[in-house]
């Protein structure tokens, strides 16, 4: 069978900005239902080629867009800003191609998944279906100021590098100099790069404010969303709470029966690379995503009435540690029962809330030497994913508190807080909490962290200073897992002041996050107190 294809296909934005497509038809004469890729990545190799042709195989058209400042087309990328009216203008667009035949469904992972709900949010009859994996909906509060700290695997060295990419910029950076380097306002130029207006206005809002919502801010108008969606990501992925929050927003909240009633979530245990690293989790540990996603988008297409996907279940997910596979129709898990595990003055960790005798646990954290990145939900440029926590636990810098051995399975599955009765001797710090597996034989695995930055404890839209020397509760936000601590293991916290590079140093001195280059060592005091007992809160399923 032959295949049309059509390069530097036109579209002209609002602004009067051009934007070029590549398009993949089974035949130039002809109206057809079309898979959407709008994508800041190369879309033209010979593999993606082949895979746009086996659709056009089967009857179907593929359209490849390069977004704004990215490819042919024309403009300055203006990363996830520039999607929510340029999404708008490509659907009114495409209904219009003389080879469309008013229906589309979307495909893309990452920033392309990103795109994805840029499109559904405008609640356009002729988006029928779309299938974001590992894909963001507000880039500020998931990936640019988690818990008020600023993400520097998605933060700087993702943004730097697309820039460096639309100027044609091949020279080589020294990431680990660009990591260190201070004021963060000035990590462009750090990069080797010319002042760039769009980095510097991140640096200018380091709050949530008006700046950041809008056009920014898919999440807030899932309530628009008419589309069914596939949704798919991985445990150790950097956009996992958006992975989960977009599945239980659409469920309950989409405005269409299709977005209710049609819409699926399968998570894996990857990082957002799909990659395990040296963990094996068996042989049955991946679900076929790619598969039923290409029937999702085609069956949407051709019976957008109907349930596209009859012999699937709502939501499937894999359970790490008993690695098995388990079905919900819902997210959380309704049957889940939140448990407090506090942290004892003795390091070790269980449901009994602390004696009055106990003794705080005082350390140092010294930017300088801050504790390094090892494991977790990062984009791949630093270590994500599970990996052997020995080294990061022998550090003076790191506390660590550990369970007794698990008498039987103990499933953790959903969300994990922790909260941290915390003081230390500056005006502003960070605090940092990892949740780990320790296996019979002592070895301990990273299964999910979370940081909170002092300055943001009362939320990321406004600063408060701490004073030296007071005990504040901090709640910090460990993200999600599903993990079953086996009979024999234990559960054990890491607490510690920093994560780096995933995430920028606090400098300790309160003074400005983006402008200022000084730092200080801080003397950091956790508290086991009654009335101000630090603990983990857990999500856990009892046995049936």
């Amino acid at each position: 069978m032959s295949v049309t294809v059509i390069y530097d296909l036109p579209m002209k934005t609002r602004d009067g900005v051009t934007l070029y497509s590549s398009v993949y038809l089974p035949d130039r004469f002809g109206k057809y239902p079309l898979i959407v890729l709008r994508s800041p990545y190369d879309p033209d190799t010979p593999c993606f080629s082949d895979y746009c042709a086996s659709f056009c195989k089967q009857g179907l058209g593929v359209l490849c867009q390069s977004v704004r400042g990215t490819g042919p087309s024309e403009g300055e990328f203006d990363p996830c800003r520039q999607e929510c009216y340029d999404g708008e203008d490509f659907l009114e667009w495409v209904k219009n191609l003389d080879f469309c035949d008013g229906n589309i469904v979307t495909n893309g992972e990452s920033y392309p998944g990103h795109t994805q709900w840029q499109l559904a949010r405008h609640g356009k009859e002729i988006l029928k279906g779309i299938t974001p994996h590992n894909a963001p909906l507000n880039l500020f509060p998931l990936a640019l100021r988690r818990g008020g700290a600023f993400c520097g695997s998605m933060g700087y060295s993702w943004a730097l590098n697309m820039r460096k990419r639309h100027l044609h910029d091949n020279n080589p950076v020294d990431w680990a100099k660009v990591h260190k380097h201070l004021p963060m306002n000035t990590k462009d130029e750090a990069a080797g790069l010319e002042p760039w207006k769009i980095w510097r206005d991140w640096m200018a809002h380091p709050c949530d404010s008006d700046f950041w919502r809008g056009p920014f801010d898919a999440k807030s108008e899932i309530g628009n969303v008419t589309a069914a969606a596939f949704i798919t990501g991985g445990w150790f992925d950097v956009f996992l709470k958006d992975t989960l929050d977009a599945f239980s927003s659409i469920r309950k909240n989409g405005a269409s029966r299709a977005a209710r009633e049609f819409s699926r979530c399968v998570m894996e245990p990857l990082d957002h690379d799909m990659r395990t690293h040296d963990v094996d989790y068996g042989e049955g540990h991946l679900a076929g995503i790619i598969q039923t996603r290409a029937k999702f988008m085609e069956n949407m297409l051709r019976d957008p009435e109907n349930d596209p996907l009859p012999d699937q279940p709502v939501m499937r997910y894999f359970v790490m540690g008993s690695n098995e596979w388990r079905e919900t129709d819902e997210w959380p898990l309704k049957e889940t029962v939140y448990t407090p595990f506090y942290l004892h003055g003795n390091g070790m960790i269980d449901c009994a809330e602390p004696l009055a005798d106990e003794e705080d646990d005082v350390f140092v954290y010294d930017p300088e030497d801050p504790v390094p990145t090892l494991g977790g939900n990062h984009l791949g440029f630093v270590p994500a994913g599970q990996r052997i926590q020995t080294e990061i636990e022998a550090r003076p810098d790191v506390l660590v508190y550990t369970s007794e051995p698990m008498k039987e399975d103990l499933d953790v599955i959903g969300n994990v807080r922790a909260t941290l009765y915390a003081a230390t001797d500056g005006k502003d710090t960070d605090f940092t909490v990892k949740l780990c597996d320790v296996t019979e034989d002592g070895v301990s695995r990273n299964i999910c962290d979370g940081i909170i930055r002092a300055r943001f404890r009362n939320g990321l839209d406004h600063e408060e200073l701490l004073q030296p020397g007071k005990v504040y509760a901090y709640d910090i936000d460990c993200w999600a897992t599903a993990w079953t601590f086996k009979a024999g293991h234990r559960i054990r916290i890491q607490v510690s002041s920093s994560n780096f590079p995933a995430f920028d140093r606090n400098t300790n001195t309160g003074l400005h996050l983006t402008e200022s280059s000084e730092v200080r060592k801080a003397e950091q005091t956790i508290c086991h107190k009654p009335g101000a007992a630090s603990c983990i809160i857990l999500p856990v399923i009892p046995k049936k």
